[in-house]
């Protein structure tokens, strides 16, 4: 059975995003894509991290962990992007920018949009939840046990510190609700 939030064998973290805006490169381009392109790479690293951790946790600690470090230090390196192994993150989410932070116990359902310098950290020893589909838009911050609900949009440098419903737009430091999500806002 074909896990949502974790790859469940090696040949699964090179594909494991793949989507129209995410195509995963064909044949031997995958082995430069990881190391050039930044939308399949970030998305790579973060699955091996995730794949070894899973690892780590049934069998050699040693090993595994060490795979799970190195996959972890290349996509700081290569993407500017830091997060731990046991993220549960979605399939096909779509990284559009580097500079991304991942705190521990960040939960991220399929179809996200992760654009640069978003935050998901942990506050109070909780982490965010994120809706499928939602729009996670440029130097935005999640904080804690926050749930960014279904498809909703959370503006460029809005710092969320409450829950945002399904459907919804919102902005500002603290985040509050501009509107309800119309079909235009989702073609950015």
């Amino acid at each position: 059975m074909e896990s949502l939030y974790r790859p469940t064998s090696l040949r699964q973290c090179f594909n494991f995003d793949d989507s129209e805006l995410n195509p995963t490169p064909k044949s031997w381009k995958k082995i430069f894509g990881v190391f050039l392109y930044t939308r399949y790479s970030m998305s790579v690293w973060l699955r091996l991290a995730q794949y070894f951790w899973g690892k780590k946790q049934l069998r050699a600690p040693s090993i595994y962990g060490l795979l799970e470090l190195i996959s972890r230090r290349m996509n700081v390196v290569l993407n500017n992007f830091d997060h731990p192994g046991d993220v549960q993150a979605g399939q096909k989410i779509i990284f559009h920018h580097p500079s991304v932070i991942f705190a521990a116990g960040v939960k991220i359902e399929p179809e996200v949009h992760v654009f640069g310098g978003v935050t998901l950290g942990r506050k109070g020893g909780g982490s965010p939840h994120i809706g499928r589909g939602a729009r996670l838009c440029g130097h935005c911050i999640v904080l804690g046990q926050i749930r960014v609900g279904t498809r909703a949009i959370v503006a460029p440098g809005a710092v969320v510190l409450a829950n945002v419903e399904n459907e919804t737009v919102v902005a500002g430091v603290p985040a509050k609700v501009l509107r309800k999500a119309r079909p235009e806002d989702y073609d950015f």
